[in-house]
C-alpha cells in the first residue's frame, strides 16, 4: 500500500474521487481513503497546513495502514531562479529551514540529537517520480519542466524576497513550502520510504500573492496527475 498525503483538500480531492471501491476511516479528526488507484492499493489523507498537521498525518497513516512507500503531494513556492510556474521539484531531500538551534553550535536546520539535518528521499520512489515527469513532459498540455532538489519546509507562508534569498543561499533550497519535510523526518524515523512532488504555483516573493491565487488551482491538477503517474512507474515489492 501507498500513502499520499496532501496538506489542502484540493491536492487530493480528485485523488480521492477516482479511488475504487473506496473504504473511508476516521482516527480523530482525520479522515483516510482506501482503495485502489491507478492499479495500486493506495491511503489517502489531508494533513492540514504545517508541520504538525503535516507530522500527525504521516504518523497516523503509518500506525494504521503500515504503508510500503509515502508520497507527499501539492504545490510549492519556487526559491530556484530557473523554476517556472508549473515545474515540478521532486525531493532529492528534504530540510525543515525554520530550525534554528545555532546558539548551541549546530549547523541552522539541524535538528538537536539527530544524525541528518536533511532527509533523504527514497531513490526507487524518486526514480518513479523522474519517470513520471518525463511522461509529463512529453505531454502537450503540460508547460513546465521537472527538477530534483531540496525542498524547504517551515511554518510560513514565504513572500518576501530576501528571506527567499537567504534560504536559497543559506540551504540550497529548490523550492519551500510548509509540510514535506515534516513528513520526511517522521517516515525516516518509522523507515517507510518517502518522496515529495510539488508544483511550483508562485515564487515565494510576492507580498500579494497574485501568482498563487492565479495559478493554484492549475498546479494542483499537475500534482494529481504527477501522482497518478507515478503510481504506474513505481515498482516493489
Amino acid at each position: 500500500m501507498i500513502a499520499i498525503i496532501g496538506a489542502l483538500p484540493e491536492e487530493v480531492q480528485a485523488l480521492q474521487q477516482q479511488i475504487k471501491e473506496p473504504q473511508i476511516t476516521e482516527c480523530g479528526s482525520r479522515r483516510f481513503v482506501r482503495g485502489k488507484l491507478a492499479g495500486r492499493d493506495v491511503i489517502v489523507t489531508v494533513s492540514g497546513v504545517g508541520k504538525v498537521n503535516a507530522a500527525s498525518a504521516a504518523q497516523q497513516v503509518i500506525d494504521l495502514f503500515r504503508p510500503k512507500a509515502v508520497i507527499n503531494t501539492g504545490i510549492a513556492g519556487g526559491l530556484d531562479e530557473k523554476l517556472s510556474l508549473g515545474d515540478i521539484v521532486i525531493s532529492r531531500d528534504a530540510v525543515q529551514h525554520d530550525v534554528d538551534t545555532t546558539v548551541f553550535g549546530e549547523e541552522p536546520g539541524q535538528i538537536p540529537d539527530m544524525d541528518v539535518w536533511q532527509f533523504p528521499a527514497d531513490e526507487e520512489l524518486i526514480d518513479a517520480a523522474v519517470a513520471a515527469g518525463v511522461k509529463a513532459e512529453a505531454d502537450s498540455e503540460f508547460r513546465g519542466e521537472v527538477h530534483i532538489g531540496r525542498i524547504l519546509s517551515g511554518d510560513i507562508f514565504l513572500t518576501d524576497e530576501a528571506k527567499k534569498r537567504a534560504l536559497r543561499e543559506v540551504f540550497d533550497g529548490t523550492c519551500v513550502e510548509m509540510e514535506g519535510a515534516a513528513i520526511a523526518q517522521v517516515a525516516w524515523l518509522n523507515q517507510v520510504p518517502w518522496v515529495i512532488s510539488r508544483c511550483i504555483s508562485d515564487q515565494a516573493d510576492d507580498p500579494d500573492v497574485t501568482d498563487y491565487f492565479a495559478f493554484k488551482q492549475e498546479a494542483i491538477a499537475i500534482s494529481v496527475k504527477m501522482v497518478m503517474t507515478m503510481l504506474q512507474e513505481y515498482h516493489t515489492e
